[in-house]
């Protein structure tokens, strides 16, 4: 039914444990996924078949050894056994709800994405529990938390998705995942949040992988060139490329128009940025909406 594929840090340390905790809970789903790990790394060829997953290698990288999405997308789509693909970080756990909310998705052209839950996990998960899903979905529903609107970990589309234009930003940096939702909004693709019908578990970590990281996070001159490319590609628009992008939300029971007044004004400044005509509109808005947060911090204040 689904091909996921990911782009695993080295397998060492908190690293490798939650990663082999994430690729393990997808070998779980059923019916069955197809699974690519894609790296240069020369150990995963073994770490592949010691988790029953197949493997991609000989991937385009900048000059720390970050891997370049644009190869890795283009390398899977062509060996790719399932018309349906998932790409996800190797952090994410899923559940067998994830392919049950894809079943009902009714639309040919479609990008499924979510919300993560944040959770703190230090051990290896069993999965020959019975029941493993009922106990960790408890344990994340207690001592879990939402992220934010903007991290977006998972994005479930059709094999033909159109990606000719994708720029070459690098993995585990910021700004990518913004531009892959504008580009579906802007090739007429619905974009459909599935929080509520799934739980995706973020297993949290460091960021100590990041070449010459400065502040805090991931911060450094890779999230600088994301960003350049970002910007040359679509704009200096922080805020497009969210889950208010979405075009319908999908429950356990229904799918409905997201109406909600945050997504159509998120969708419409989106929208302009593909419709000259609408460029000065957006503008406005956009000031309007700078001056109210601002009166908003004052009267705080």
């Amino acid at each position: 039914m689904l091909t996921i594929f990911c782009i695993p840090k080295p397998f060492e340390g908190h690293n490798g444990m939650i990663q082999i905790n994430a690729i393990r809970s997808w070998t779980k789903l059923y019916p069955t996924c197809e699974i690519f790990l894609c790296s240069n790394d020369p150990k995963l060829p073994e770490i592949a078949t010691a988790l029953g997953v197949k493997f991609v290698s000989d991937i385009s990288t900048n000059e720390f050894g970050t891997p370049v999405l644009r190869s890795v997308f283009k390398k899977v789509m062509n060996e790719a056994s399932f018309p349906l693909l998932c790409y996800v970080n190797a952090d994410i756990i899923f559940f067998n709800d994830l392919l049950n909310s894809v079943k009902r998705i009714p639309y040919n052209k479609f990008l499924a994405i979510g919300r993560r839950t944040n959770l703190h996990i230090d051990y290896f998960i069993n999965y020959n529990e019975v029941d493993w899903e009922t106990k960790l979905k408890n344990y994340a529903q207690k001592n879990g938390s939402f992220a934010g609107i903007d991290w977006i970990d998972f994005f479930v589309f059709p094999l033909d998705i159109n990606i000719d234009e994708f720029p070459p930003f690098i993995v585990g940096r910021p700004r990518w995942d913004n531009w892959f939702i504008i580009n579906a909004r802007k090739h007429g693709y619905q974009v459909i949040d599935i929080t509520l019908s799934c739980m995706v578990v973020h297993e949290n970590h460091g960021y100590s992988h990041i070449p010459k990281a400065r502040g805090k996070l991931w911060e450094g001159p890779e999230s600088l060139y994301n960003q350049k490319l970002f910007i040359d590609a679509i704009g200096d628009n922080p805020s497009s490329g969210s889950l208010y992008d979405s075009t319908k939300i999908l429950t356990k029971h229904m799918i409905f128009p997201a109406i909600s007044p945050k997504h159509l004004l998120q969708r419409f400044i989106t929208a302009s940025l593909f419709i000259p005509r609408l460029h000065n509109i957006r503008r406005i808005i956009i000031l309007l909406k700078d001056k109210i947060k601002l009166v908003t911090l004052k009267t705080k204040n």
